[in-house]
């Protein structure tokens, strides 16, 4: 419980805030964990202990409203109001590449390259998605079990991401990459071609059945 306080007290002090309250917030966590560290008496510590704990629950039951990234899930708001109607599995165009036609093949790899596409360009809006996820580990611990599913969930994006923009031959020796590991804008840009191709090829076929 005190890591998290650490965890907010470092997150809600970050030196270009603007925000007093969360400032404010962030001296008061760190003062009660300071008190409890230098406490020369067992007595004395477990209630200086007890003070700060109970203070950074309070703080932690309103975490989805606290500013910066104390809370884990804040930077992903945008992604996750758009995540999942923009799933794999929502294709409508997902086919059988022998008896589906040219068109609704076309539509179905474009349906997937623009998903990743969107979601890519989203990724990329997130300032601090390269930190490390460990300095996060005793927030995430006190989450809720729908709250590490959200968690759960950008991890299978991940790996969603890091196998769809390999060529085929390299994608069984291919390992998961860490978050931190991924170039979204290097994906945008490869998915940006993938998508310029199959139109260019689209429109050649419209086209030639007019």
């Amino acid at each position: 419980m005190l890591e998290l306080g650490q965890h907010l007290a470092r997150e809600l002090n970050l030196d270009d805030s603007v925000d007093t309250l969360g400032r404010w917030i962030a001296h008061h966590i760190a003062e009660l964990i300071s008190a409890a560290e230098k406490a020369t008496s067992k007595k004395d510590r477990l209630a200086a202990q007890k003070r700060a704990m109970e203070a950074i629950l309070r703080i932690w039951e309103h975490r989805e409203s606290l500013p910066s990234y104390a809370y884990p899930l804040a930077r992903y708001d945008e992604i996750l109001s758009v995540m999942d109607h923009l799933r794999p599995d929502n294709n409508p165009f997902r086919f059988n590449q022998i008896r589906e036609s040219k068109i609704e093949q076309s539509a179905a790899i474009l349906f997937d390259r623009l998903t990743r596409l969107v979601i890519s360009l989203l990724f990329m809006k997130i300032d601090s998605f390269k930190k490390p996820i460990n300095s996060e580990a005793s927030a995430i611990n006190t989450m809720d079990e729908d709250e590490k599913r959200v968690l759960d969930h950008f991890d299978s994006w991940i790996e969603f991401f890091t196998t769809a923009t390999k060529p085929k031959g390299t994608r069984r020796n291919h390992k998961k990459k860490a978050t931190s590991e991924l170039d979204f804008r290097e994906i945008a840009l490869e998915l940006i071609n993938d998508i310029g191709k199959e139109t260019a090829a689209l429109r050649t076929f419209l086209e030639g059945n007019t």
